[in-house]
C-alpha cells in the first residue's frame, strides 16, 4: 500500500507509489539476458559436437552385437559338427523353418544337422538354432568360393567353402565390417577383404 497524504483544501486522498517494491500488476521482462542468450548458444554448440559422435557409437555397438551374433553361430555350427561326428549346415533362412534359396542373409539363418549329407533339411534332422531378422539397417552379403546360399561344416571341422560376410549399415563402406572364413573353419573379422589390403565395399545398399 502506498502512504496517504490528506490536504486541508479539499480533503482528498493521494496515493503515492512506494519505490522500490512492485505492486501487483507490476510485470518483470520476460527477455533473454545476455548471459542466458550465451549459455544456450554453448548449449547448441556442444549438442552439434557430441551427437555425431554419440550416433556413430550406437551404430557400432549394433554393428558389434550382430558381427558377434554370427561368430559364435558358425563357432556353434563347426563345434556340434566335430562333437555329433557329422555335417551341419548354417544356411539363410527368411522364415527360420527351412533354408530359403532366394532368401537374403540379413533375414536370417538356422543352423541344423545334416545326417544323411545332402545338404537338405529332411524330416527327422534336427535345427540346432534359429536366427531371426537382423535390424532393418543393417545389410549382410555372404561371398564364397562355391555357394552363397549355404556353409557346411565337416566332422573335421573344415567347411566347404572359402567366403566373406559383409556387414554394413547407413553409413555406407567406410563403416562395414567383416567376417572371414577359411577352409579350415578358422573365423577373423576385418576392415578389409580377405588380403588384408582391399577396403570392403557395400554396393547393395541398406
Amino acid at each position: 500500500m502506498g502512504r496517504t497524504h490528506r490536504t486541508k483544501r479539499n480533503n482528498c486522498r493521494i496515493v503515492r507509489p512506494r519505490i522500490g517494491n512492485c505492486s501487483a500488476g507490476c510485470r518483470r521482462s520476460s527477455g533473454f539476458t545476455l548471459l542466458e542468450a550465451l549459455i544456450t548458444l554453448a548449449i547448441a554448440a556442444l549438442l552439434s559436437l557430441v551427437l555425431p559422435d554419440l550416433r556413430n557409437l550406437l551404430l557400432n555397438s549394433r554393428m558389434t552385437t550382430q558381427v558377434n551374433g554370427l561368430v559364435h553361430d558358425m563357432h556353434l555350427a563347426r563345434s556340434e559338427a566335430i562333437t555329433q561326428g557329422t555335417q551341419v549346415i548354417l544356411c539363410k533362412s527368411r522364415n527360420q523353418q527351412n533354408c530359403s534359396r532366394d532368401a537374403r542373409w540379413d533375414e536370417g539363418w538356422i543352423l541344423f544337422s545334416d545326417i544323411d549329407h545332402d545338404e537338405t533339411l529332411d524330416e527327422g534332422e534336427r535345427i540346432l538354432l534359429r536366427r531371426g531378422r537382423l535390424n532393418k539397417q543393417t545389410h549382410l552379403h555372404y561371398a564364397g568360393f562355391r555357394s552363397d546360399r549355404f556353409i557346411t561344416f565337416y566332422s573335421s571341422g573344415f567347411t566347404n567353402v572359402n567366403g566373406t560376410f559383409t556387414f554394413c549399415d547407413t553409413r555406407g563402406s567406410r563403416a562395414a565390417r567383416a567376417i572371414i572364413l577359411s577352409k579350415t573353419g578358422r573365423l577373423r573379422t576385418s576392415r578389409t577383404k580377405a588380403d588384408g589390403r582391399s577396403p570392403l565395399r557395400c554396393d547393395q545398399g541398406i
